[in-house]
């Protein structure tokens, strides 16, 4: 009976890069270590190691997969490394492992000029490092993948799954604003975990059939869900004073001088403009509140931060507070769709160069204000939404249940 039970152990392997992917992973991945059924490795990528310490789970990087075949491999990586070593939370040997072992693979495959063709006019989005997917496939002999639309290490993946016929399931994060053509492909991932109806039928454009396809929300938002929450948030208006208050949250977030790919130009000063131009909207309501909250990125003086705003720090529970306040205001941040799961309305500034990436508004999620000069058409937006005038058109799943509807997903997979 004991070998009975332990032969049915399956083995799965999660592999994520950071930020959002590697916090729609996160909760995936704790439910699986606890589950006697799975044998799991972790294959985390850049940023997300730290995050994966910091939650007590044990990974590999690439610089654990590092052989005595690979010496040209760490060479690459050096020359490579150094304009980005001191720069992140990323170690030493690890950039240099993922750098060189990636820049070899591109090598190996498209030869010597080709490969430094395409990183100088690419970086690391030239990279699909197929063959150090295939040694950690051949390491691990996991009987299904688990990992989300990112490119390079991720999508190599995928593609290294299918050919080994094991089962797959990519999480996408948002809309599909990228990946949608690679992820459309036949067979590329046996299902995709999708937010919502209208990314579904972007996948479905692309080339997907129906049942492959399957809307299940994101995992990384299923923290919006504790029961404990609207308890939280009435007595943070009350510590607040708020309980008399329309409360605005302006969920700021920096702009660049040109956009990162298309050297578009850029307004970078438009965070402090929006900040303006809502302090001037408020002080004609006096039954409104403005709480502005700015992206841990941003490098924004204390002492420039107007008085007549509470200011919110990563001290404040951000789900706490998405659920204490009336309306949200952002550009393209995702706490804009933090907002809308607590189902609260939400108006975005359609000025950023990331606004042609993602748009809430072009979705019909958001009311949009397309002129920050005209205080008329912001103020507008705000009395509409702060009514209930305005509604999003978009039905989003309920949140709370992506990680039980992937994990079912990946037991089905595997039956």
């Amino acid at each position: 009976m004991e070998y009975e039970e332990s032969h049915r152990i399956k083995n799965i392997l999660f592999v994520c890069y950071g930020g959002g992917h590697v916090a729609m992973l996160l909760p995936l991945i704790l439910k699986a270590l606890s589950d006697p059924c799975f044998n799991v490795s972790v294959l985390g990528l850049t940023t997300a190691g730290a995050v994966l310490e910091r939650n007590g789970i044990e990974y590999i990087g690439f610089k654990d997969l590092v052989d005595g075949s690979d010496q040209l491999a760490l060479e690459y990586g050096e020359e490579l490394a150094v304009p980005l070593l001191g720069s992140g939370s990323v170690s030493r040997d690890e950039t240099v492992a993922y750098l060189g072992l990636s820049y070899y693979d591109l090598v190996t495959r498209k030869g010597e000029d080709k490969a430094k063709a395409e990183y100088k006019n690419k970086g690391r989005k030239a990279f699909l490092p197929l063959s150090i997917m295939k040694r950690i496939f051949d390491s691990f002999q996991p009987q299904i993948l688990v990992s989300t639309n990112s490119p390079r290490a991720e999508r190599a993946a995928f593609m290294v799954a299918r050919e080994l016929k094991i089962p797959s399931v990519c999480i996408v994060d948002l809309f599909a604003q990228r990946g949608a053509e690679w992820i459309g492909e036949s067979a590329f991932g046996s299902r995709v975990c999708v937010l919502s109806e209208d990314v579904k039928q972007i996948m479905q454009s692309a080339g997907r059939y129906d049942h492959e396809v399957v809307v299940t929300g994101n995992p990384a938002l299923d923290r919006l869900a504790r029961t404990s929450l609207l308890d939280e948030a009435l007595k943070f208006r009350l510590k607040k004073g708020w309980q008399d208050k329309k409360v605005i949250l302006w969920a700021s977030q920096p702009e660049p001088e040109e956009h990162p790919s298309t050297g578009v130009k850029a307004d970078s000063s438009l965070p402090r403009r929006v900040d303006q131009a809502l302090l001037n909207i408020v002080s004609r309501h006096s039954e409104w509140l403005l709480v502005i909250r700015h992206h841990p990125s941003e490098m924004v003086n204390p002492n420039d931060w107007p008085e007549q705003a509470y200011i919110s720090t990563t001290q404040d529970d951000l789900a706490v507070l998405l659920k204490s306040v009336d309306v949200v205001v952002t550009m393209t941040s995702t706490v804009g769709l933090e907002g809308l799961m607590l189902s609260k309305p939400l108006i975005t500034i359609e000025q950023s160069v990331y606004c042609d990436y993602l748009s809430y508004a072009q979705k019909g999620m958001a009311r949009g204000v397309t002129d920050l000069d005209n205080l008329d058409d912001l103020e507008s937006a705000l009395i509409e939404t702060l009514s209930g005038e305005w509604q999003s058109k978009v039905a989003l799943p309920e949140v709370g249940l992506a990680t039980a509807r992937i994990y079912k997903i990946i037991e089905e997979l595997l039956v």
